[in-house]
């Protein structure tokens, strides 16, 4: 796979957290176990668009 783009909202837009998913570890008192592939993102980005959406 040449890339992946993570697409997320609210406590999951948080660094730390995604490199818990990435890395393993814990976030929040729960254990997470981590990506088959550790390394590290080339980037983060924060982008707010323009459409909205309903949680239901």
């Amino acid at each position: 796979m040449e890339s992946l783009i993570y697409a997320a909202y609210g406590s999951n837009m948080l660094k730390e957290r995604f490199m818990v998913y990435i890395k393993g570890g814990c976030f929040n008192n729960k254990g997470y176990k981590g990506s088959a592939d550790p390394s590290d993102p080339e980037g983060f980005r924060r982008d707010v668009g323009p459409a909205s959406f309903v949680l239901r």
